[in-house]
């Protein structure tokens, strides 16, 4: 990782990938300081604890999760062209995906084993999306809108389950084609 940046965002950012790749609580402060170039004892001026900075991440991600609303909403006037262009950006992760897990799915499902005060904020990126995605299926004059989106996204995350396991990105990109086709359909 560069030293661009200010010490606290390379620490997120550090935390972030580390986390994605073997999870949070194989993940060390020591490593999270290593991969960011900033001295464990600094760690601690940013984050008082492990929790502190997972807390950051979840933060981080609800914030990607935010922008990319953003982006579907600014570039789609229609709600079935904002969930495709949803599924587009999903595409767009599927090796990252095959080879560390959905990042938000992942932590999520780690956290929520543990019971955690994390696990509440966690839960609520997927929380946030699966909003988001009902008022589009709503906007679309459909029925059972809750279910809809649960079906959405329980097949993404089931996909990029399954393309972790298999480290296959193609079972992630032939579901996200799937879906897509799905929303034509309705």
């Amino acid at each position: 990782m560069p030293r661009t940046g200010n010490k606290r965002e390379r620490l997120v950012a550090a935390a972030k990938a580390l986390i994605q790749q073997q999870g949070y609580m194989e993940t060390s402060l020591a490593e999270i300081a290593k991969t960011s170039h900033v001295p464990l004892g600094n760690v601690y001026y940013y984050f008082k604890a492990k929790d502190d900075l997972a807390e950051a991440v979840i933060t981080e991600h609800l914030s990607d999760l935010q922008s990319l609303i953003e982006e579907c909403e600014r570039e789609e006037t229609s709600p079935k062209g904002r969930l495709r262009h949803l599924i587009g950006a999903r595409k767009q992760l599927a090796r990252s995906v095959a080879q560390n897990g959905c990042p938000v799915g992942s932590l999520c499902q780690e956290l929520n084993k543990n019971h955690s005060a994390l696990s509440e904020k966690a839960n609520s990126i997927l929380a946030t999306e699966l909003e988001w995605v009902r008022k589009q299926f709503t906007a679309m004059n459909l029925d059972d809108t809750s279910n809809l989106a649960k079906h959405m996204l329980v097949r993404h995350q089931g996909a990029s389950l399954m393309a972790n396991c298999l480290d296959d990105p193609n079972v992630l990109l032939n579901e996200l084609k799937s879906l897509a086709a799905w929303i034509d359909s309705l």
